[in-house]
């Protein structure tokens, strides 16, 4: 946890140093909450995450840019009525291409699609 908080203030900082370059350094963090199945009545329970997930931007026309997603794999466990079956890592989609709408208030929507 202490190298996430790290990383996290360290990417801050560095956003406000390339701030007049098309480059967008960013940190946030995310959660996955896959849901919960049964079949043929077994039920399966996966593991909710929460990691942080630093980005890199670059933006090719005013609306026009792609993100790099540098997450930390997350990881779950399986269970399987209630007993522990398997545990996997993965990660999000990597790489998104986004559209942004005009900023409004601090605020700039987008459409996005990854890959």
């Amino acid at each position: 946890m202490k190298k996430s908080v790290l990383f996290l203030a360290a990417s801050l900082c560095a956003c406000g140093a390339v701030a007049d370059t098309p480059w967008l350094f960013k940190a946030g963090i995310s959660q996955v909450r896959p849901s919960d199945t049964t079949i043929d009545g077994d039920k399966f329970s996966v593991s909710n995450e929460v990691n942080v997930t630093p980005a890199i931007e670059y933006t090719f026309a005013p609306n026009l840019s792609a993100e790099l997603l540098l997450a930390i794999p997350f990881k779950h466990d399986v269970e399987v009525n209630g007993t522990k079956a398997a545990t996997f890592k993965h990660l999000p989609p990597t790489v998104t291409l986004k559209y942004s709408g005009p900023e409004m208030s601090g605020f700039t929507p987008y459409v996005g699609a990854g890959l």
